[in-house]
């Protein structure tokens, strides 16, 4: 390979690094604007700098991977990024290891089908959380799916948590997925552990 090509190669590489998902349109553009995701659903939602700027290219490479690994139509990539950057008991949770990333993949389907049928964009509540920031979540068990990225907390505007179990179960019953769907107040659990579980606490 001459080096020409190999010099077009790296640019060219060097290029779609800084701009993610270019052509799906999640930009991460230069540092004062490193924080912004454009494009998608929701354009323009901002995460918080100091995770940002900790943490932006493991950031950047996690939602690419998610980006190439599921056709999303109605989940929000910067929604479903922006769900892991929450603190509590000054805790902060982050993205998943990479090793954990596939574990998501599927779930992330059956939300997307989800929505297809409620014909509603979702709103993603939780998704992979840190052992430490795990135990600082009320009620929240030491063995959840969410320490291994299985599981999500996802709510559907318009929809009340009984109709979105309610078509969960019956995607379920299709083969669409097997895990746990728990009801709470104002989301719906979803899992992949590999086998069914109901539950509900409000």
């Amino acid at each position: 390979m001459s080096k020409t090509t190999n010099t077009s190669h790296v640019s060219r590489r060097a290029f779609l690094s800084k701009t993610l998902l270019g052509t799906a349109g999640l930009i991460c553009g230069a540092s004062s604007q490193s924080q912004a995701f454009l494009g998608f659903s929701h354009p323009g939602q901002v995460l918080p700098q100091e995770w940002v700027e900790k943490q932006s290219q493991e950031t950047l490479k996690y939602a690419n991977y998610i980006n190439k690994k599921v056709g999303l139509k109605y989940v929000s990539i910067p929604n479903f990024i922006q769900s892991h950057f929450k603190s509590r008991r000054s805790v902060s949770n982050h993205i998943p290891p990479t090793y954990l990333w596939r574990n998501i993949v599927d779930n992330l389907a059956v939300i997307d089908k989800l929505a297809e049928d409620l014909n509603c964009k979702p709103v993603i509540i939780s998704a992979y959380r840190d052992p430490a920031y795990n135990r600082t979540c009320f009620g929240a068990s030491s063995k959840s799916y969410h320490l291994h990225n299985q599981a999500v907390d996802v709510k559907f505007p318009g929809h009340s948590t009984w109709k979105v179990a309610s078509y969960a179960k019956k995607l379920r019953r299709n083969g669409w997925f097997k895990g746990g769907i728990g009801i709470y107040s104002s989301f719906v659990h979803i899992d992949t552990r590999g086998y069914g579980a109901n539950w509900v606490k409000r």
